[in-house]
């Protein structure tokens, strides 16, 4: 939500504050942005250890007051915050609503100035009530001919941003060409094929199934029927990124063979509790899940007919992770270091997964349900006064990285149309929570900690921030300069992060990085990319599937960590999930519904029974207790990993915005 600002003389400012001024942004000397308000002349005070120095001193958002050292600020400019325009935008909003007519043109206009590019976003929530206001009054006066529906449902798809109200449109635009050829000849097979490939072109998949199975009623042996339905087939159950593909398939193939050889005999993966730390067994082996699925799919890429029956390595494991919690959760022996939160996270992520699949749904469908069922009502039971989550339950704070993760399943599920209730409930404090996190323009701190360190720079938060504007992007609370910034600090500083991967230690280097979160932040990077326009985001698929393929070790593996050989099975585990996700040429389960929609077994439970959603303006119901200064001196033992290899020369300029049109966004084929 940042704005383009007035260039003040640098040189004048920092020479010192002599009458009261207002900073709205500080350049940090380590490359960092902090929007903030100062409220003091520069003092001197002690930010740590040794003796008082000169700083400013500001307060954030929040009103929290912070020193920085005046030797760290590179330039200050002066000017409104994000916050008091927000205050300005929607104080206008409030003022000029009651003013708008109940017609279809007022509405419209009215809402494209909210939508305007000085608005910058602050009132896209209230827009869209303006352009749903004005779709509902259009509709009933758009013609039932071809070309008015055409244009009308582009209208509301490309300019007011309502993509099922679009489809419903379009599917109305499919009936009125069905109905036109219907007059002018007899159906046959031709048209109805016809037919379905306009269909598949805006996005009707379903219709478009429908017309081809009707074709091949008429004709079995049709052959552009059992070509196109061949080919939509695969379009709905392996919605490939083709290219991509083609360049991670050996490395997934050499990697899921490792993985494989590691299976127990009761079908879980990983033993060491003890040394792997906070993923346990139910993470590890969730992780073996999704890349297990992960093979399937690209075998029914191979052979759609050929592979319709569920693994036999895959169906045991899952089966293992759909056993009750409490009979798998110390199975090794071992002792879980603090609140299995990983565990919950990935293993709602693969049934999530084990959702979409039809063999699976067909004979587990009841038991896949219960147990999202029972992980969402743990994470509900894990999550925190703070409105977040961490692995250690002896830490009183969350930590912005985990809570991020969790709203992303979270909003995987309602995309899916499960535990909707439930999911409402939790997400508003916990992007409430993300968003406290939130230090500079893409920049995110690990927790709650009190002053500023080398943890919160561009390098040191660069692993966890782009997950984080990630999961608001997600959730539609997200900004978008906050999310270019983040992307492009990952990719400024994955060099540099490289640097750590594989060494011993936790919170080490420059920045303060564990090497843990080096695969991990790969992971949600290859999910993040996908939101850029589409030539950036198959030019950065490309550059981050080509990091992927160069840290793979010779014995097929991935590792960032000094570990013990089970942690190297989660480590695998997380890199082929990436090389899934960056060839899956479908939306994000995240960001929007897959083209196969949500999968919801018949007369199965979906819901924990979530309360009424809770007001993010009323925040957490008890604030967070005052923060350590800095990370937790054992962090996990086995949850995140940082980032890879030399970023571009030059990172992604401009990206639009990535929230739009989600619904939309483009498809990688």
């Amino acid at each position: 939500m940042r704005r383009t600002l007035a260039a003040v003389a640098t040189a004048a400012f920092l020479v010192g504050l002599a009458a009261p001024a207002f900073a709205d942004i500080l350049y940090l000397k380590d490359g960092n942005i902090i929007e903030c308000k100062v409220d003091r002349d520069i003092i001197k005070r002690a930010t740590g250890q040794g003796s008082p120095i000169p700083c400013y001193r500001i307060k954030n958002e929040r009103g929290e007051t912070i020193y920085f050292p005046v030797k760290e600020v590179l330039r200050v400019e002066m000017g409104k915050t994000s916050w008091e325009l927000l205050a300005e935008n929607k104080a206008w909003y409030e003022k000029e609503a009651p003013k708008v007519k109940d017609e279809a043109k007022a509405q419209r206009e009215f809402a494209k100035k909210c939508v305007h590019p000085d608005r910058d976003g602050d009132l896209d929530a209230e827009a869209e009530k303006h352009f749903k206001r004005a779709y509902e009054l259009e509709l009933p006066t758009v013609r039932d001919e071809e070309k008015p529906l055409e244009e009308f449902a582009k209208r509301v798809r490309d300019e007011y941003g309502l993509y099922d109200e679009a489809l419903g449109v379009f599917r109305r635009w499919l009936q009125v060409r069905r109905k036109v050829s219907e007059e002018k000849n007899p159906i046959n097979p031709d048209t109805l094929v016809n037919l379905a490939q306009q269909a598949i072109q805006v996005e009707l998949f379903r219709d478009a199934q429908v017309l081809l199975e009707e074709a091949l009623k008429l004709n079995d042996k049709h052959s552009r029927a059992k070509a196109e339905m061949k080919n939509l087939m695969k379009m709905l159950e392996v919605p490939l990124n083709r290219p991509i593909y083609n360049i991670v398939k050996s490395s997934f193939g050499a990697g899921i063979n490792f993985l494989k050889s590691k299976q127990s005999p009761d079908g879980s993966f990983g033993s060491d509790i003890n040394e792997a730390g906070v993923h346990g067994l139910r993470g590890m082996t969730a992780l073996a899940v999704m890349s297990l699925l992960a093979e399937w799919q690209f075998a029914k890429y191979k052979d759609l007919e050929k592979a319709e029956a569920i693994p036999p390595i895959l169906e045991k494991a899952m089966l293992w992770l759909l056993r009750p919690r409490e009979e798998t959760e110390n199975a090794s022996g071992g002792r879980i270091e603090g609140d299995d939160m990983w565990g919950a996270i990935f293993s709602t992520e693969a049934m999530v997964m084990c959702a979409r699949e039809k063999a699976i749904m067909a004979k587990y469908g009841d038991v896949v349900m219960k147990s999202i069922n029972v992980h969402v009502a743990r994470l509900k039971e894990l999550q925190r006064k703070d409105g977040g989550w961490y692995y250690y339950n002896f830490v009183p704070d969350s930590s912005s990285f985990s809570t991020a993760s969790t709203i992303i399943i979270l909003e995987s599920l309602k995309n899916m149309g499960v535990e909707v209730a439930a999911c409402d409930e939790m997400i508003p404090n916990a992007c409430k929570m993300v968003k406290s996190m939130k230090i500079g323009k893409g920049t995110y701190s690990y927790m709650k900690m009190a002053g500023y360190n080398s943890s919160m720079s561009p390098l040191g938060a660069s692993a966890r921030s782009p997950l984080c504007t990630f999961a608001l992007t997600c959730a539609e609370e997200g900004e978008e300069d906050d999310f270019k910034q983040s992307i492009e600090n990952w990719l400024n500083n994955v060099h540099l992060l490289k640097k750590i991967k594989g060494q011993s230690g936790t919170h080490i280097g420059k920045g303060m990085t564990a090497p843990y979160y080096f695969l991990y932040s790969h992971m949600y990077m290859a999910r993040a990319v996908k939101l850029l326009p589409k030539r950036t985001a198959q030019g950065l698929l490309r550059l981050i599937a080509g990091m992927m393929l160069s840290y793979q070790e010779p014995d097929a593996t991935w590792s960032d960590w000094k570990m013990t050989k089970d942690y190297k099975i989660a480590q695998t585990g997380l890199a082929l999930v990436t090389l899934w996700h960056l060839a899956t040429g479908d939306r994000d389960p995240a960001v929007a519904p897959m083209r196969s929609g949500g999968v919801v077994h018949p007369g199965t439970i979906t819901e924990t029974g979530g309360k009424k959603p809770a007001d993010p303006k009323d925040g957490p119901t008890e604030p967070p207790k005052d923060p350590p200064s800095d990370p937790p001196k054992d962090p996990p033992k086995d949850p995140p990993k940082d980032p890879p290899k030399e970023p571009p020369k030059d990172p992604p300029k401009e990206p639009k915005s990535p929230r739009p049109h989600l619904g939309l966004g483009p498809r990688e084929d």
